[in-house]
C-alpha cells in the first residue's frame, strides 16, 4: 500500500523498502535523515534495542507513535493482550513511558523537539539530533 503511494507521488527513486525485522537487517541499512517507526514499539519484544538502532540510523530526525501513557489506554492494552492471550498468539502491546523512551533515544544523541496527541490513545513524538552532530544541515 505505501510503495504504491509513493510511485503514485513520484518518489519511487527516493523510497526503498525492506521487510524482516529491523534489528536482523540494520547493518544493510544506511543512515536516513528521517527515520520514523508507527505503532511497533509497542509490541516489539525489546524495544529499547529497537529504539536506539533505528535512531542510530537517523541523521536529522526520529519519530515514534506509541500509545499515551494513561490509565484508559493501560487498560485497553490490557484487554487487547488477554485476547491476544486467548488467542494463542505471543506478542503482547504495552505503554512506554516517554520518559525512558526519552532516556534511550538521548543515548543516541537525540533530544526530544515535538509531541503531539492523536485522539485519545496515541502520542506522536519527534526526537531531533542537534545541527552541530548532522553537519550542521
Amino acid at each position: 500500500m505505501r510503495r504504491v503511494k509513493s510511485d503514485r507521488r513520484g518518489l519511487d527513486r527516493a523510497v526503498s523498502y525492506e521487510s524482516g525485522d529491523y534489528i536482523d537487517l540494520a547493518e544493510a541499512i544506511p543512515p536516513a535523515d528521517i527515520v520514523t517507526l508507527e505503532r511497533v514499539l509497542n509490541v516489539y519484544p525489546d524495544w529499547e534495542r529497537l529504539a536506539a538502532v533505528s535512531a542510530g540510523h537517523a541523521r536529522r530526525l526520529f519519530g515514534v507513535v506509541v500509545p499515551r501513557d494513561r490509565l484508559f489506554v493501560k487498560g485497553m492494552i490490557g484487554l487487547i493482550n488477554l485476547r491476544l492471550r486467548l488467542q494463542g498468539k505471543s506478542v503482547r502491546a504495552r505503554v512506554i513511558p516517554v520518559a525512558e523512551l526519552e532516556r534511550v533515544l538521548r543515548g543516541q544523541g537525540l533530544t526530544p523537539h515535538s509531541e503531539q496527541t492523536v485522539g485519545p490513545a496515541w502520542l506522536v513524538a519527534v526526537f531531533r539530533r542537534p545541527e552541530e552532530a548532522d553537519g550542521g544541515h
